[in-house]
């Protein structure tokens, strides 16, 4: 049973665009993260980690930034349930050296809340290298290529990694989490 879904082009370019020029300016906060992700709970080989960059908008079903206004403008055009949001964050990662099919730790968003029935959405920011994996049993069953627009709806326990960019300079998507 296929877990996940692909929707290409699911935000305009203008919005996208728009909304990436916001995240993109000097004065957007973005906070550094040693790690993609700190735990490695389902013992992956081929992990190759490195820094990122996170800004949340909604943390714990709370708002947590001021620029939620841009942030609901976006989500109102995805195919999700936009009143039951967990969590949402923007991800930046930087282009870093890596051997091809290496990816950040593999992982479930609510690994700790397994007692809830959940949704995992990744809206690609920009296109880019550094692809989104998804498995099943530790074998990958989907490489995902980041394009702007392009939105990945899944299963919130289906495993899956990102990986940085090789080509390109970064690598930017919007991460939600919400009830299913």
């Amino acid at each position: 049973m296929k877990n996940y879904n692909i929707l290409n082009n699911a935000i305009s370019k203008k919005d996208i665009d728009k909304f990436t020029h916001l995240l993109l300016n000097r004065d957007f906060p973005w906070f550094f993260e040693h790690a993609t992700n700190r735990f490695n709970d389902f013992n992956f080989d081929n992990i190759f980690e490195h820094v990122s960059f996170e800004h949340w908008f909604v943390m714990d079903s709370v708002p947590n930034s001021k620029y939620m206004g841009q942030f609901t403008y976006i989500i109102k055009q995805l195919p999700i349930e936009h009143d039951k949001i967990l969590r949402a964050k923007v991800n930046l990662l930087p282009k870093i050296e890596h051997k091809e099919n290496q990816h950040n730790t593999p992982h479930v968003d609510l690994i700790d809340r397994k007692d809830i029935k959940y949704k995992a959405c990744i809206l690609y920011l920009n296109d880019s290298d550094g692809d989104t994996f998804l498995f099943n049993d530790k074998k990958i069953i989907k490489k995902v290529k980041p394009k702007s627009g392009k939105a990945l709806i899944m299963d919130g326990n289906l495993v899956h990694a990102s990986s940085h960019p090789v080509k390109n300079k970064f690598r930017i998507v919007l991460n939600i989490d919400y009830l299913s």
